[in-house]
């Protein structure tokens, strides 16, 4: 009966098939302590149907998972607005057109309010490649989950921001742990979310992409309010795999101020592209500004710092790793007398699972 600790939900006949074998032994309904729903389509339905029937049953849930289906639908042909509940079709026709999302992300634009607390077991909540209309749905569903404490969101976007707190309280109280990861989709009020997010965060993961392109980037990260976290003790933070961004990541660690930090992680894309290509190893090492780096977290209120990991996205299995391991060393030479530094490589590819 382990096989139940962790299951998979694509659409609504699969749905119904498992709440029938649930409502035939109900003891099944308290192994189960992961759930990842794929929608293949008709994703606002499916979502509803899996809160209000059968969260409820799944006492012991502590993992939940939402991301797009590898073989997931165009946008226009996912079938909402026919067999979904009244409350749904009215809620639709208060909301404005919006253009299509990319093909390969789940549509939420149309999907209802979370009402309610229904996950109360699930501490954590990785979501993928999902868009609403803005924040403030966003945070609505959230407060679906009183207990969370880990929130991953990969490539997560919204079209707008929201006016007034699109964020309530209630929606990342108990959150330790946020991963914001996203490629070239800056989030309109990404600085609603920080903001929202209580200053008891012990890991927080950035992406650079999250900074918009067209404003002052020191601007862009003082409104991120990061010199609230002073409980924060790991860092992460993402390069783009577009182009490096000149000094956003000094720029970011100056206005951390917690005395408990112990690990900083900075993953960046490795020199080689698949298609051969790459820029100057020169060029490289500069627009990472590794001496801005070496300096900042050199600096006293960095004393409790004991590991600063780089890790390359890794290309190909014929990747050269050493260049990249004596380069570390010999662009943050302070870090390196400490024997802080580490080189790790890893796989490119992103999932929340």
């Amino acid at each position: 009966m382990h096989i139940f600790r962790e299951i998979t939900i694509q659409n609504p006949a699969r749905f119904r098939k498992f709440v029938g074998i649930m409502k035939r032994n109900s003891q099944l309904s308290t192994l189960i302590h992961k759930m990842e729903i794929r929608p293949e389509y008709n994703a606002a339905m499916l979502l509803e149907a899996v809160e209000h029937l059968l969260a409820p049953r799944l006492t012991n849930l502590s993992t939940l998972i939402i991301q797009s289906h590898p073989a997931l639908p165009t946008p226009a042909s996912l079938g909402f607005g026919h067999s979904v509940l009244r409350t749904v079709t009215a809620w639709l026709r208060r909301r404005q057109r919006y253009p299509h999302p990319p093909e390969t992300y789940v549509d939420l634009r149309r999907a209802p309010h979370w009402l309610g607390s229904r996950f109360g077991c699930v501490t954590t909540l990785k979501l993928c490649k999902l868009q609403f209309v803005d924040a403030a749905d966003f945070g609505a569903m959230l407060c679906a989950f009183p207990n969370l404490s880990t929130l991953h969101c990969v490539e997560v976007i919204w079209f707008q921001s929201s006016t007034g707190h699109p964020f309530p309280a209630r929606a990342l109280k108990g959150v330790t742990n946020l991963h914001l990861y996203t490629t070239g989709l800056w989030l309109f009020g990404c600085e609603d979310l920080m903001v929202s997010t209580p200053t008891s965060l012990s890991k927080l993961a950035l992406s650079a992409d999250l900074l918009p392109p067209h404003r002052d980037l020191s601007q862009s990260i003082s409104r991120l309010k990061l010199e609230r976290f002073a409980s924060l003790v790991e860092l992460h933070l993402i390069c783009s795999k577009r182009f490096i961004r000149r000094g956003w990541i000094s720029n970011v660690l100056t206005h951390i101020q917690s005395p408990v930090l112990r690990r900083v992680k900075i993953q960046i894309p490795f020199m080689g592209t698949p298609d051969g290509t790459s820029i100057s190893e020169r060029d490289f090492w500069h627009q990472l500004s590794c001496n801005s780096i070496d300096e900042v977290l050199s600096r006293p209120s960095f004393s409790g710092l004991r590991e600063v990991v780089f890790a390359f996205d890794r290309v190909a299995e014929t990747s050269h790793d050493l260049p990249y391991r004596i380069s570390v060393k010999l662009h943050l030479p302070k870090l390196n007398e400490k024997r802080m530094l580490r080189v790790i490589f890893s796989d490119r590819s992103k999932n929340v699972s």
